[in-house]
């Protein structure tokens, strides 16, 4: 799966940049065949923002979150992307 990190505005760090590769590739677990991650980080003073864009075949899943980190963001990013992913494959299960 390729990543692809956007900062809008913002000096992406490198530590900023591992944790967010890693914590989208915990998504693999929960799914193999995702194609590409687009995460998009927006920041003002004391409002982090990240935006995950999620490609699946034939499906996009998106999840965002605002709080006071980016960090905390992407990791609550991640983890309704996770809830999805659940929910996507329980689905394709029962057809």
């Amino acid at each position: 799966m390729q990543v692809i990190i956007q900062g809008d505005g913002i000096n992406l760090r490198d530590g900023l940049k591992a944790h967010i590769e890693k914590e989208v590739s915990k998504l693999h677990r929960f799914y193999d065949r995702l194609m590409e991650a687009d995460v998009v980080l927006e920041g003002k003073l004391h409002q982090k923002a990240a935006k995950i864009r999620l490609q699946l075949p034939r499906e996009t899943l998106v999840a965002s979150d605002t709080t006071e980190s980016f960090e905390t963001s992407v990791d609550s990013a991640v983890n309704k992307l996770t809830e999805q992913l659940k929910r996507h494959k329980e689905k394709l299960r029962n057809h």
